[in-house]
C-alpha cells in the first residue's frame, strides 16, 4: 500500500503521490481512455509485487477498454474516501 502524503490545505494544495496509488485509485485507466481518443497511451510497467518500475508516453492503435474495465475503474473511483475533502475545498473556492 503507497505511503498517505500530507494533507491537502491552502498551505499545502498539492499532494505528491505514487504511480501506485494513482493506479489504485482507478484513475489511471480514465486517463488512458481519454488519451485512446487521440491515439496516445501512457504505458505503466508493472512488477509481479505491484510495483511501477517504468511510465512512458506512447502512440497506440487500441481505442478504449472493455465495459468489465471500466466498470471496475468507475467502482474504485466512487470508493474514494477523499470525497468529502474534495468537496470542502470546492466550496472554499
Amino acid at each position: 500500500m503507497a505511503k498517505e502524503p500530507k494533507e491537502l490545505s491552502k498551505n499545502c494544495p498539492i499532494q505528491k503521490h505514487t504511480w501506485e496509488a494513482f493506479r489504485e485509485t482507478g484513475l489511471f485507466r480514465f486517463v488512458n481512455a481519454f488519451l485512446h481518443i487521440f491515439g496516445w497511451v501512457i504505458v505503466m510497467e508493472v512488477e509481479e509485487d505491484g510495483k511501477v518500475t517504468t511510465v512512458y508516453p506512447a502512440k497506440t492503435i487500441w481505442r478504449g477498454f472493455s465495459q468489465e474495465a471500466m466498470s471496475d475503474s468507475y467502482k474504485k473511483v466512487a470508493m474514494q474516501k477523499d470525497h468529502e475533502e474534495i468537496l470542502k475545498f470546492a466550496k472554499d473556492e
